[in-house]
């Protein structure tokens, strides 16, 4: 597949890949709304980064990467804000 961002070149790649996304995302979340935003998140950040993608490297690999390391990061930082806050409550 020749990957392009162009305005229906987005949506394809969403569609080839957005269950690879959302499946990694609900195995790491456990939920299916936040597997969603999540995987909504990574698909924008590839599209902001998509410049300096390199034709010459396979696309499926590096994105499973990124939204693996994507997704564990951001459940991590909110796991992360849920234990500050409760903290704060407690403290209280």
């Amino acid at each position: 597949m020749l990957l392009s961002f162009g305005s229906t070149g987005f949506a394809e790649v969403v569609d080839a890949y957005g269950g690879l996304v959302l499946n990694l995302a609900w195995r790491i979340s456990r939920d299916r709304q936040e597997a969603e935003d999540l995987a909504q998140e990574v698909f924008l950040r590839v599209f902001r980064a998509f410049r300096r993608y390199d034709p010459e490297r396979p696309f499926t690999p590096g994105l499973r990467r990124v939204a693996t390391n994507l997704l564990i990061n951001l459940t991590s930082a909110k796991k992360h804000r849920l234990r500050k806050q409760t903290a704060s409550l407690e403290s209280f």
